[in-house]
């Protein structure tokens, strides 16, 4: 019984999975230099969920396990 349990519950995982995105990026000033710790927004288009995230000391930042959709920054 227990092996049945384990293995409906290992199939249902599966069942479930979806794909994921990432945003990613620099931000800069007018300059082209980059802009320490910014804080970013990622809005989703279609379900207006907002997403957030501060960037690097040199302006990186990743937005990660986004759905598939379009996406304002």
């Amino acid at each position: 019984m227990n092996r049945l349990v384990a293995l409906l519950a290992l199939c249902a995982t599966g069942a479930y999975s979806q794909s994921t995105g990432t945003i990613t990026g620099t931000v800069v000033d007018s300059d082209g230099e980059a802009v320490a710790n910014a804080q970013v927004q990622a809005t989703n288009r279609s379900t207006k969920m907002v997403y957030k995230t501060t960037g690097s000391e040199k302006g990186h930042y990743t937005l990660a396990t986004l759905s598939p959709d379009a996406y304002d920054i």
